[in-house]
Formats: C-alpha cells, sequence, structure tokens
C-alpha cells in the first residue's frame, strides 16, 4: 500500500456488537488464577498499609514502651507547605490527564479504527516504551532540558543566543514529562 493510500474509517456499530458480545461471555465467569491473584495482592499490599496508618498515630516508634496514640503526626498534612504540594499535584496530574487522554485517544482510533499503512509496525512501537523503565525517561529529559546544563539549553545558547528556553524542573516541564509517559510516547 502506498503512504498516500486512502485511510478509511472500520464500521463502529459492528465494533461495538462484537465488544458486547465478548463482555457478555467474559461476564460470569470467575476465574481461579484472579482469585488466587487478588489474594497474593492483598496479602502483600494490606499488611504493610494497615501497619503503616497504625504507626501513625502512635507517639513512638513500633514496640517502644510508653507510646500512646495521637494525631500529632497528621498535623503537618495541614500546614502551608503540604498544602502547596498538594495543589502542585492535584494541577499537574489534572493537566497531564487533560492533555494524554486526547492524544491516547487519538492513537488508540488511530489503530483500532483505520486502515493506516504499516500499522501492525506502529502497533508494535506502542509497546516499546513499557519495557523501558520511568527513571530512563527522566534521566533522558533531565539531560535535554536541565535549565544551566541541559544539552538542549547549550545548543540554544551557543548557536542562537537563546538562553534557558527548557526547564524540566518547572510546572510545565513535569507535565510534559507525564504526558509522555501517560500517554506511552517517549
Amino acid at each position: 500500500m502506498s503512504a498516500t493510500a486512502r485511510v478509511s474509517v472500520a464500521n463502529p456499530a459492528r465494533l461495538l456488537e462484537g465488544a458486547r458480545r465478548r463482555l457478555m461471555r467474559s461476564r460470569n465467569r470467575t476465574s481461579p488464577v484472579g482469585i488466587v491473584l487478588l489474594a497474593f495482592i492483598s496479602l502483600v499490599v494490606l499488611p504493610p498499609t494497615v501497619f503503616l496508618v497504625y504507626t501513625g498515630f502512635r507517639t513512638a516508634a513500633p514496640g517502644t514502651a510508653g507510646a500512646s496514640f495521637t494525631l500529632h503526626a497528621w498535623r503537618g498534612l495541614f500546614e502551608h507547605d503540604s498544602l502547596v504540594a498538594l495543589k502542585n499535584t492535584v494541577v499537574i496530574g489534572a493537566v497531564t490527564t487533560v492533555l494524554a487522554v486526547p492524544i491516547g485517544f487519538f492513537f488508540a482510533w488511530l489503530q483500532v479504527l483505520t486502515n493506516t499503512p504499516l500499522i501492525k509496525y506502529l502497533s508494535s512501537l506502542f509497546l516499546v516504551p513499557l519495557v523501558f523503565s520511568p527513571l530512563v525517561l527522566t534521566i533522558s529529559w533531565t539531560t535535554l532540558g536541565s535549565p544551566r546544563a541541559g544539552l538542549a539549553n547549550i545548543f540554544l545558547a551557543k548557536y542562537l543566543g537563546i538562553h534557558g528556553l527548557f526547564n524540566v524542573y518547572s510546572t510545565g516541564g513535569m507535565i510534559w514529562i507525564s504526558t509522555l509517559w501517560v500517554c506511552a510516547v517517549r
């Protein structure tokens, strides 16, 4: 198929009917593997979580004599610095979601509902980022976009006279990297 091939949209009613049939078939089955997996995850996650919450209400380390229950450790949640961090987290999460959903929707639409040339190779490329650690993405973008030592900023300063254009430590930089991570576009 040539690069100028026409991209057409598949029949959405047929796709929805197939999805509905698969859902109805799988809805009535309880898998023993699923039950074992749920039990394993519960045993691995619940005890440390309960222990963490329990020790958060204690005045001393676990096993220390004379420790009592208090809300003193939780008071820090409502201090100014904690509230600023919470606000920044909510802003970064919300903006990342608003940006990532349309990008992900576009790639899903492109992969499933069109007959785009070479889509099987493009589909394989969508899986490649799942192999890499988020640490690799973070180090890569830090190397490129660090305000003073980033390769992109050094290049722009040296050849174009533009200083400090990229800053991955800013809110915008964190949103950019988070959006790339969520969309698996790396």
